[in-house]
């Protein structure tokens, strides 16, 4: 059997269904018939859009006006080209580069001979307009050279004095280097010798002996000697001397049994012709 329920008599009046409530239900179902939006009234709206400045890409979320806009402007900025399916040679032939374009503007011979480089020019210009250019290379001399490696063993000998220097007291004018040969050469005879220093600093001393002749079945002997001090505003010819031999010397007693003679002195010295510098002795 069923438990008996009393009735709820404690309602609020706004939680009970009164007319009224039927009432307003009933208005606004009329309202919404008599001003439903239909689809034919969306695809006939109509809407106010202004032409973007710029060209801009389209974001993920445009609003309808903002996105006419921005394609307004892509498709003003569209020329005729672009609507064309095929583009033809009348279409671009204002400015395209063609065979009778390139002949009416090309670069030919005949615009340029007389300012082209040709042999005929580079060889009518002389020496003499070329400037800046060292002594060696219009000489093509190795003693032209800066800074040239030190030649040894003779092989590419240089003449530093060629003349007639006759007395003690003469001056060359060249460099004499220490632990060099040099040939000296007088009017009947040559003789080589390697500059000296007694010490670092010294000035080299260039000594020479130069043979004359000698017959051993007359006992007949002559020799010359040359003394050189190379200072350095230029080596000077300090001094020499000769003797002549013909018979026995005996040394130790300083005599000659024959004739003969020997002088040491700057009188004696023999006149010199050449001197030519061989190379690094060492």
């Amino acid at each position: 059997m069923a438990n008996w329920k009393d009735p709820r008599i404690n309602y609020n009046a706004e939680d009970q269904v009164v007319p009224e409530i039927f009432n307003r239900l009933g208005e606004n179902e009329k309202y919404l018939q008599e001003n439903k939006i239909t689809t034919e009234q969306v695809q006939d709206a109509e809407i106010n859009s202004t032409q973007n400045a710029n060209r801009e890409n389209l974001e993920d979320k445009e609003s309808v006006k903002g996105l006419i806009g921005k394609i307004r402007k892509w498709l003003a900025d569209l020329k005729a080209l672009a609507f064309k399916a095929t583009i033809g040679t009348s279409d671009i032939d204002n400015s395209a580069i063609n065979a009778s374009k390139i002949g009416t503007n090309a670069i030919e011979t005949s615009k340029i001979k007389d300012l082209a480089v040709t042999d005929a020019k580079i060889n009518s210009v002389s020496a003499s307009k070329v400037t800046g250019l060292h002594k060696v290379a219009t000489s093509g001399s190795y003693n032209d050279l800066k800074d040239k490696p030190e030649m040894s063993g003779g092989d590419n000998p240089k003449v530093v004095f060629e003349g007639n220097a006759n007395y003690y007291t003469y001056r060359f004018n060249f460099d004499m280097k220490g632990e060099y040969r040099y040939l000296v050469e007088i009017g009947n005879g040559y003789g080589i010798g390697i500059s000296s220093k007694k010490a670092p600093n010294d000035h080299p001393i260039l000594n020479v002996l130069i043979p004359g002749y000698c017959y051993g079945t007359d006992r007949t002997l002559s020799m010359y000697i040359i003394t050189i001090i190379g200072y350095d505003n230029g080596p000077s010819y300090e001094g020499g001397g000769k003797f002549y031999i013909e018979g026995k010397i005996d040394i130790s007693k300083g005599v000659i049994d024959r004739e003969g003679y020997m002088e040491i002195d700057g009188q004696s010295c023999p006149v010199i012709k050449k001197i030519v510098e061989l190379g690094k002795a060492y």
